[in-house]
């Protein structure tokens, strides 16, 4: 009994031209969205999400064909979601934030690329100098 878990099982699932040892891309798209920041005593809440539609020039090397460069180019729809909280005060802020970006392109009427990329930062901050108040 044979199980997925070795990349010899995973790589047979795939057609040996999908086998992409590298991949380099350039997107140009128009996006569009909505932004929502919201003050609270010293919190910041920030909300946003993002749509449109990209064409990436993807340059792909295949596992099989090393050294050889295969540029292909695609449109698709891309979707970017994020949110934040963070807290200011004089000497110290803080702040966590969640973002995800997905991309969908299609390859061929059988094949489409996803591809989804998410993040999670943390940062905690302390001012060494304390900033002065200027008037006008």
């Amino acid at each position: 009994m044979h199980f997925l878990f070795g990349s010899l099982y995973i790589d047979s699932l795939y057609l040996s031209d999908y086998k992409i040892k590298q991949f380099s891309v350039i997107q140009l798209g128009i996006l569009g969205g909505y932004l929502y920041n919201w003050l609270y005593n010293n919190w910041l809440f920030n909300f946003s999400a993002i749509a449109g539609i990209a064409n990436q020039l993807q340059f792909k090397e295949l596992s099989h064909q090393i050294g050889k460069i295969y540029p292909h180019s695609t449109t698709g729809i891309i979707i970017n979601v994020r949110l934040g909280v963070g807290y200011n005060k004089e000497r110290s802020y803080f702040y966590i934030s969640a973002s995800s970006d997905n991309c969908n392109y299609p390859l061929s009427s059988d094949y489409q690329l996803k591809h989804t990329f998410g993040r999670i930062d943390i940062c905690y901050g302390y001012r060494l100098l304390k900033r002065k108040n200027f008037t006008h």
